[in-house]
């Protein structure tokens, strides 16, 4: 499988909404290989332990990007959000675009997850 442009995913954040007044549900508009396009909803902690689970799994872990930082306080701050939607979507893409990283078995099953089991790539 090329991994070129038009092969590879990227990633919009598109919006969020608060669950129980406490939790940030992000989402996350997901363009992949071959024309794939569909949108999820995931939660800071998730798309954290999705990244360390990817991270722990890779033989070359050059130039990969660093995960936006945790926030105690002040988490559902409408400020706060909208920057940290912007720094996801950054690390998303800039993670993704890692040759290691963007065909991984873990990136293909979480998106698949996310998008209730309907997403695989075609090989």
């Amino acid at each position: 499988m090329a991994n070129d442009e038009n092969n590879r995913f990227f990633v919009s954040m598109l919006n969020h909404s608060l669950v129980d007044k406490s939790v940030v549900l992000y989402e996350i508009q997901v363009n992949g290989p071959y024309n794939s396009a569909f949108t999820v909803h995931d939660r800071y902690s998730n798309i954290s332990k999705f990244h360390d689970s990817v991270v722990k799994g890779l033989t070359n872990k050059h130039n990969l990007p660093s995960f936006p930082g945790k926030k105690l306080i002040g988490k559902t701050n409408p400020d706060f959000i909208r920057k940290r939607k912007g720094l996801l979507e950054t690390f998303f893409n800039n993670f993704l675009a890692h040759p290691e990283v963007n065909f991984d078995k873990k990136v293909i099953e979480y998106f698949s997850m996310l998008a209730g089991g309907t997403f695989e790539i075609q090989t």
